[in-house]
């Protein structure tokens, strides 16, 4: 199991939403950036023991369009207009059969156009 997340940062910001971070991992270490500007970057360690920050788990699968789904996607089924939220029920993503979805939001910035 490859563990991985992506973060949101919800502290003290004037933008009215949070900003999120990417995984970065190179051989000397794993950090969050910016996903839009790679010159904020922060050290792993700092993020998973600050509140301020919202940690979501990878789940280890790809959408049908090749994007890595995570822990507050969501996601919609072929043929389908419900969309779902991933999350993690006891030792396990919900929904099932993620693979077969398609990405179309998060919880954060809603359904994406």
């Amino acid at each position: 199991m490859k563990v991985k997340f992506r973060a949101w940062f919800e502290g003290d910001i004037e933008l009215g939403k949070p900003l999120k971070f990417i995984w970065r991992q190179t051989e000397e270490d794993i950090s969050l950036i910016m996903e839009n500007d790679e010159e904020f970057s922060y050290p792993i360690e700092m993020i998973l023991l600050d509140d301020d920050w919202i940690k979501e788990l990878f789940v280890e699968l790809k959408d049908i369009n090749g994007k890595e789904i995570y822990d507050g996607d969501l996601v919609r089924f072929s043929g389908s207009e419900d969309t779902f939220e991933v999350c993690y029920k006891g030792q396990a993503f919900y929904p099932d059969n993620l693979e077969a979805s398609e990405i179309v939001g998060n919880i954060h910035e809603g359904v994406l156009n």
